[in-house]
């Protein structure tokens, strides 16, 4: 930043973490312990250092989405974000909209993002820099990786260096295996990460975005849950869905193969209606299977939000039931139970993902533990795929809520007054009737009075 600042005068560059005090301890005080001279220059109020030649290092935090969002039509010539997992895919783009100055091409202006695996930036991050796949509107030549190793910053093993009278020269002249086993060997922090559990010493020390510290399902292996499971007409299938409009919908398809759960076929798509994400649904299930999906688990948010008179899980529902398949059935909100359950069948080998399932089996590595509430999962941009798998496993394998008409009975009976008890049941009438329609007996199907 000190370079670039140098290089163009009465240029501003921000320096960007997500919290004041990270951003203070890990890079204002140590800019000032190496450059004493430069408190002088230092503006507390406005937290800016202004150079001699007119150039300003403004140092920029924001913990909330609402504190991101007020930076849209700020401008900086250079954008630097430390830890740049911590911030969602939109909040990296407010960002790098800041990025541009007055007078100058725009390919002077810079945004330089420095990261970790892990967090809910990890997918975005992981797809743009590390997997380089881009949507239609991101071009590859605007983005580069510089993947740096903890043996690529000699000050970890400066101290063990200067004794032995190795010269940072020679030191770099080395290969990248004998920097490498130099420092798991000689510096502390490096045998500190070398001695981590395996799933962080690939993170942390090698560096890989598919395994890393934090990760929720570490027992999550390609090579043993990849499987393309057989399955026999007699298997009970059923579906997850996890509805969206603006961003993804998720749909997968299920089994039960004995002991085991196979999760066979995958549709991922966004900005498509009730009826028309329901009806693509049915012309991903073959015919003769339709009859066969004994159960179909949809998010709870389609049972509240409306785009018609009627609910999405409804007008989703008309289109299921035409075509010969269950009315949809509303998932529980208990996203820690479905991924305590999920993380348990991988442990124990009784979930397979079959390799068409591309997106989950994308998604699943990049879901990260809450750090406060470690049984919860981060939520991020693009895990609506993990979404769907996880209501279609919990819901299966959950026992039934207590039906509402039953419940507000019980509830009834203990209210003596009479008009207050049908008061009550008028209130409690529209709810009974949705889940009357929602959650009618399953018919069996002709295929199972065949066999």
């Amino acid at each position: 930043m000190l370079l670039r600042r140098g290089t163009y005068p009465r240029t501003v560059g921000m320096i960007f973490r997500r919290t004041w005090q990270k951003l203070k301890d890990n890079h204002i005080d140590p800019m000032f312990r190496q450059y004493p001279f430069m408190r002088d220059w230092y503006h507390s109020q406005n937290k800016e250092i202004t150079l001699p030649n007119g150039s300003v290092i403004a140092f920029r935090h924001g913990e909330h989405k609402e504190d991101i969002e007020a930076f849209i039509g700020n401008e900086y010539m250079d954008v630097f974000v430390d830890q740049a997992e911590m911030l969602t895919e939109r909040e990296l783009i407010i960002l790098k909209s800041c990025a541009r100055w007055t007078g100058l091409p725009d390919n002077k202006s810079k945004l330089l993002l420095t990261f970790n695996p892990g967090n809910i930036g990890h997918a975005f991050l992981k797809r743009v820099f590390y997997d380089r796949q881009y949507t239609e509107k991101e071009h590859g030549e605007d983005y580069a990786f510089l993947q740096a190793f903890g043996w690529d910053n000699i000050e970890w093993a400066r101290g063990e260096l200067q004794r032995e009278g190795i010269s940072d020269e020679q030191y770099y002249a080395w290969s990248e295996d004998e920097r490498f086993r130099y420092f798991i060997e000689h510096s502390q922090y490096g045998r500190e990460l070398d001695a981590l559990p395996q799933a962080m010493r690939i993170g942390w020390l090698l560096g890989r975005m598919d395994q890393f510290a934090g990760q929720y399902f570490d027992v999550f292996k390609p090579e043993m849950h990849v499987v393309r499971s057989r399955i026999e007409y007699w298997h009970p299938r059923w579906l997850g869905i996890d509805w969206g409009f603006a961003h993804d919908s998720g749909c997968h398809w299920m089994a039960r193969t004995g002991e085991k759960t196979a999760i066979y076929r995958e549709f991922v798509r966004s900005g498509l209606s009730p009826k028309t994400l329901a009806q693509a649904i049915v012309e991903e299930t073959p015919k003769d299977e339709r009859e066969k999906i004994t159960a179909i688990y949809l998010s709870h948010d389609a049972f509240a939000e409306k785009t018609s008179h009627d609910t999405i899980a409804l007008q989703m529902g008309e289109v299921f039931r035409a075509n010969g398949m269950p009315m949809p059935a509303r998932e529980d909100r208990d996203p820690v139970g479905g991924a305590a359950l999920m993380y348990q069948l991988f442990k124990d080998n009784l979930l397979e993902i079959a390799p068409e399932c591309r997106k989950l089996i994308e998604t699943i590595p990049m879901v990260t533990r809450d750090e406060d509430e470690p049984e919860k999962t981060v939520k991020f941009e693009g895990d609506d795929a993990y979404d769907s798998a996880r209501i279609g496993l919990k819901m299966r394998y959950s026992p039934r809520k207590t039906p509402s008409i039953v419940e507000a009975l019980e509830q009834a009976s203990k209210i003596e007054d009479p008009i207050g008890k049908h008061f009550f049941m008028v209130k409690r009438q529209k709810e009974i009737e949705q889940e009357t329609e929602i959650f009618k007996p399953e018919v069996v199907p002709a295929w199972m009075k065949e066999n």
